[in-house]
């Protein structure tokens, strides 16, 4: 399997086009098992006014991702999380603000952060598995950097030549019109579903089901129950100003 051209330019993905199933396809196919995996999922929303849970719902992004791509029907098991509660939004003086978990999934280690305070956007998730031969296979997946819809994925192995690339993918190389800019894997899964309800068509990649939806709702529920946390951070110890918010790259 791979996603480069004859020559070995690396293909050009179209916008939006899932590397999460690329990279999962890859996993499948070569029969890899996972032994580390690694995220950081953040961005700023410091002095939002949306009303907000807390970071929960942030990571709770790259904990399925993570277990759909790597975990062969496991389940993620927690054993630490360390966090920091903040009055970053409306919602509270005390509200979660970012959290640092570290688990167990299948033969593997998953630890990674997360934060709504994190400044500047940032979704990367980083493996590394074991072939059937016993070598390592590395990857790296890139989300909506520098733009919303614009991906990177790239898998490898390392060699005494040098690294052997196995799977690129770079959605953000082809251009996106004007009306579809920072909507495009919305606009596809809306397709999924419109489709899925009318016609009884299969979606392009599965929806997750109940049962998958509980799983992740009790790790949730797990991290917001246990993570330790230092004294609540004040961003706004004076009260603060509600800002007209215009840049949906630094919400997204």
């Amino acid at each position: 399997m791979t996603d480069r051209h004859a020559d070995g330019r690396v293909r050009a993905g179209v916008a939006g086009e899932p590397p999460a199933g690329r990279l999962r396809d890859h996993v499948q196919d070569h029969g890899l098992t996972l032994v580390r995996a690694h995220f950081t999922w953040g961005k700023d929303r410091i002095n939002d006014h949306r009303p907000t849970t807390g970071v929960s719902s942030e990571v709770t992004h790259p904990l399925d991702l993570v277990q759909w791509i790597a975990g062969a029907g496991a389940e993620l098991s927690l054993t630490s999380a360390l966090g920091t509660r903040s009055d970053f939004s409306v919602s509270g003086s005390e509200v979660l603000d970012s959290v640092a978990v570290s688990g167990r999934l299948g033969p593997g280690v998953v630890t990674g952060n997360s934060s709504f305070v994190n400044i500047t956007r940032k979704r990367e998730v980083d493996f590394v598995f074991r072939a059937l031969d016993g070598e390592l296979h590395h990857a790296t997946a890139v989300y909506d950097t520098p733009a919303w819809d614009a991906d990177r994925l790239r898998v490898w192995r390392r060699t005494s030549a040098g690294d052997e690339e196995l799977l690129a993918l770079d959605t953000g190389s082809r251009p996106v019109a004007e009306h579809e800019r920072t909507v495009v894997k919305l606009g596809r899964m809306a397709a999924d579903v419109a489709r899925f309800v009318t016609d009884g068509a299969h979606p392009a990649q599965p929806f997750p089901g109940l049962s998958d939806a509980l799983a992740l709702q009790r790790l949730l529920n797990t991290v917001e129950r246990e993570a330790r946390t230092t004294e609540p951070v004040a961003y706004f110890p004076g009260g603060r100003t509600v800002l007209q918010e215009s840049d949906w790259e630094r919400l997204g």
